[in-house]
């Protein structure tokens, strides 16, 4: 066993405690970091180690970016051992990561969310609480981890705003739509159906009455994309990528959406105006006659 294993609880106490790091972050570099140990074993942590594991990374098709992150993660742990003096240099400093694939972010066309939204029986608890979640994730954009955090209290009847906490323990204002306070104030209605326990504070509860995770939210989008008329997988960063999107094609300012996601800096939201052009451009080939081939027959 790998000398250095016994660090990785502490690291990932070391992220949330001071680093400010996500809880998904923090899972994920520990995870990665275990895996790295386990594979180079009681080997040391040296340049031949790393050309192994990244070649063994290549064989099980792990795509650039997850490699980046990876690497990210172990240099980031490694450089904790420095700090702590348990080795005198960082073996990652020399490794380059691989160049990110410009991967365009998939998202839901409006009729498809449309349909989407339409899904859930909200004559039932279960229904309600859905309708409530896919109508807050399409209305304000937020990630997962923030949904699920919410509890009763972060819920203002009077206000169209809310208050979360994102990455890093950081506050920002998302804001809820007409159809998403509706949604929210009937799931709030039948809630108490849900709880079993008075003290339980989360706003999202499960069959058992205790607060949602991630997992059974991704569970019930899966239901819900088998009932579609266009099937296809979809994820809670999905429907954040459809909110900055259809937001985007319908005019909004760029800073505005960036502020509305959470966004540290510009160009990460630049991307879902790639996906914006990439739109028109999808729009024109099929509108215009003299755009390029189409099916299209000239009339007389």
């Amino acid at each position: 066993m790998n000398e250095y294993l016994v660090y990785t609880d502490p690291f990932a106490e070391y992220l949330r405690s001071v680093k400010n790091r996500s809880e998904n972050t923090i899972i994920a570099y520990k995870k990665d970091t275990e895996e790295f140990l386990f594979f180079i074993d009681e080997k040391p942590a040296d340049k031949a180690a790393i050309r192994s594991w990244m070649g063994a990374m290549a064989k099980k098709g792990i795509g650039k970016n997850s490699l980046g992150r990876k690497i990210s993660a172990l240099r980031t742990f490694f450089d904790y051992l420095v700090e702590r003096e348990k080795i005198s240099c960082n073996p990652f400093d020399s490794v380059t990561a691989p160049k990110k694939e410009s991967r365009l972010p998939g998202f839901l066309k409006e009729n498809i969310m449309e349909e989407l939204l339409s899904l859930p029986d909200t004559e039932t608890p279960l229904g309600a609480r859905d309708a409530a979640i896919l109508e807050l994730f399409y209305s304000s954009g937020m990630r997962i981890g923030e949904l699920t955090s919410l509890d009763t209290g972060d819920i203002d009847p009077s206000s169209d705003e809310l208050r979360i906490t994102g990455k890093g323990n950081k506050e920002r204002i998302v804001l809820i739509g007409s159809h998403a306070r509706k949604a929210l104030d009937r799931y709030l209605s039948v809630r108490h159906r849900l709880q079993k326990n008075e003290n339980e504070k989360a706003l999202f509860l499960g069959h058992t009455g205790k607060r949602l995770v991630d997992t059974s939210i991704e569970r019930m989008l899966n239901k819900y994309s088998l009932m579609l008329s266009e099937i296809q997988h979809i994820s809670p960063h999905m429907l954040r990528h459809t909110f900055a999107t259809h937001m985007l094609n319908n005019g909004a300012d760029i800073r505005s959406v960036q502020e509305l996601l959470g966004h540290k800096r510009l160009e990460t939201t630049q991307i879902y105006t790639h996906v914006s052009i990439q739109h028109l451009k999808d729009e024109y080939k099929k509108a215009h006659p003299r755009a390029e081939k189409t099916d299209r027959k000239m009339e007389n």
